[in-house]
């Protein structure tokens, strides 16, 4: 008796089962017919990316304003060198000087004054050297955007993405700092066909010239 009662409950589970599993297939059928034939499909959209920093490092202009940041840094730095120089020459001077003499606690105060004119000249030179570089970098990114933008809008390429396929995750950093580079990241993978960063750097150097 058992066992005819547990075949006949798995009679009816089978039969349930099938059951379900035809209907199941009829509506997903009906679904997939009902999406072909009345749902409207979203347009294509064409996307291309650019490697920002190899456009960067490629433009002639970043050349000529690279060259322009170094003669600002050495100006600056022959500067401090200049005062350096004279430092040394007062500290020897005052050594040559006896221990109480008038003249060497003179000279004592010149050279304090001196070395903290120094130290104020190479934090300026510092400041204003990182404050040109930066500003010229972000002179440079702006316009890469303009010359992508303008290629784009001339292709009927609808988004442009920053390319980082290219860049690699380090192990030794912190769990922190590899999060937030692995949520920064932007693009995965990208066929070097969607790529534009040849034609930036082809028209920003034409235009530079």
């Amino acid at each position: 008796m058992r066992s005819n009662y547990w075949r006949s409950i798995g009679g009816v589970s089978v039969l349930s089962l099938a059951a379900l599993a035809g209907a199941a297939t009829f509506w997903q059928l009906g679904a997939a017919s009902a999406t072909a034939q009345g749902a409207p499909r979203a347009p294509a959209v064409s996307v291309a990316v650019v490697d920002i920093v190899a456009v960067i490092n490629k433009l002639d202009e970043r050349a000529v304003r690279q060259q322009e940041l170094d003669g600002f840094s050495k100006e600056r730095q022959d500067r401090v060198q200049k005062i350096l120089d004279e430092v040394k020459k007062l500290a020897d001077e005052i050594k040559l000087l006896p221990e109480n003499a008038p003249e060497r606690l003179a000279k004592a105060e010149q050279l304090s004054r001196l070395q903290l004119s120094g130290e104020a000249e190479e934090r300026i030179a510092v400041s204003m050297g990182q404050e040109r570089q930066k500003r010229m970098i972000l002179g440079l990114y702006n316009k890469v955007v303009e010359a992508a933008r303008a290629i784009a809008q001339r292709e009927g390429i609808q988004i442009v993405m920053t390319d980082d396929s290219a860049m690699q995750i380090p192990a030794d950093i912190s769990p922190q700092d590899m999060n937030r580079m692995v949520d920064s990241r932007k693009v995965i993978f990208a066929e070097n066909a969607v790529s534009i960063t040849d034609r930036v750097i082809e028209k920003m150097n034409l235009d530079f010239k």
